[in-house]
C-alpha cells in the first residue's frame, strides 16, 4: 500500500491530499508507525526550488520551501489543513512576494534519503 493511502486509512481526514497537484508522498525513514516516522511529501515548484511537508497526524504538520540543496526560505507548522492552505498561498519563486531570504529552522532540510531529489 502506498504511503499516502496508508496515511488516509489511519487518518481519513487527509483524503484531500490525493488532490494536491505535483506532490509525491513517502513514508519517513526509521522504525515505528506512520505517526512516529511521518508521511513526507515533496514537490518541485521551479527548477531550483522545492516544497517539503512532514505529517505526523492531522494536527501535526510541518512544511518548508527551500532551494534544492539550499537554505529554507519559508516554514509553517500547524494542522494539516493550516499547513496545506499556507503553502498554497506562498508565491512561487520569481513572483512578487516570494520568500528568498534564508531562515534558520534548526535542522538541515536538503534532500536526502528521507526526501528524494525531485526529477
Amino acid at each position: 500500500m502506498a504511503a499516502l493511502e496508508l496515511a488516509i486509512v489511519l487518518w481519513p481526514e487527509l483524503a484531500d491530499l490525493r488532490h494536491l497537484d505535483g506532490w509525491r508522498w513517502q513514508r519517513g525513514t526509521g522504525e515505528g508507525d506512520l505517526g512516529e516516522v511521518g508521511l513526507c511529501g515533496y514537490r518541485q515548484v521551479s527548477p531550483a526550488w522545492m516544497d517539503v511537508m512532514w505529517i505526523f497526524g492531522p494536527n501535526d504538520a510541518h512544511a518548508v520551501r527551500s532551494m534544492i540543496e539550499g537554505p529554507v526560505t519559508w516554514q509553517r507548522e500547524g494542522t494539516v489543513a493550516e499547513v496545506v492552505t499556507a503553502i498554497a498561498l506562498v508565491p512561487r519563486p520569481g513572483q512578487p512576494g516570494a520568500p528568498l531570504t534564508a531562515i534558520d529552522v534548526g535542522l538541515p532540510v536538503t534532500p536526502d534519503a528521507n526526501v528524494p531529489q525531485p526529477r
